[in-house]
């Protein structure tokens, strides 16, 4: 009995001294985008990510982690302002941009985002940050559960200018055309 005892103690201060890490997944699912601790005087922004689903991918950089989340809202008028996150993801700071389009060189239908390395030329500063590169950190959107999943092979992340640019299209149409492009130019 003592035994038992000794080990629950042990196990307790050993949580103490060494806090278990939540996952994304277990930190924000289910919490809004009204939520203070997603606050952030950070870069933050947003994509729409499926309409029919009323879908948006949101990127918020936080004071300790930047944060990749799918948010669920209940109408594309944005009366409900706050959504609720139906998945997120983390990753750590670094020099490694953000990408809501990248690509899956196997699968170019699909919904990726990732992080890349964006290197500066520095024997042509002037051309600032490259906008092109191989993914550091990926994951491909499964539209259907609107959960990250895996990638798989190799993945190129192209961030482009897409500012101002509301057709009413999303990240879903977009791969879509991307990946019948491709198709296209195959023949």
């Amino acid at each position: 009995m003592p035994r038992g005892i000794v080990l629950i103690v042990v196990i307790a201060a050993s949580l103490l001294l060494f806090p278990m890490r939540l996952s994304a997944q277990q930190k924000y699912i289910g919490l809004t985008l009204c939520s203070g601790e997603l606050q952030s005087y950070r870069s933050r922004f947003g994509v729409r990510l499926d309409r029919l689903q009323h879908a948006y991918l949101e990127y918020r950089e936080l004071p300790t982690t930047r944060l990749v989340m799918i948010v669920v809202f209940a109408d594309n008028e944005f009366k409900d302002q706050c959504g609720s996150i139906r998945d997120a993801r983390e990753f750590k700071y670094s020099h490694d941009g953000f990408d809501e389009e990248c690509i899956e060189a196997l699968h170019p239908e699909n919904v990726v985002v990732g992080f890349f390395d964006q290197k500066f030329d520095e024997n042509h500063p002037e051309r600032g940050a490259l906008f092109r590169g191989p993914a550091v950190k990926s994951w491909r959107i499964d539209l259907k559960n609107l959960k990250f999943l895996p990638t798989s092979g190799k993945v190129t992340c192209v961030m482009e200018n897409r500012l101002g640019d509301d057709d009413g299209s999303d990240l879903a149409i977009w791969a879509h055309q991307r990946a019948m492009k491709k198709f296209k130019t195959a023949k």
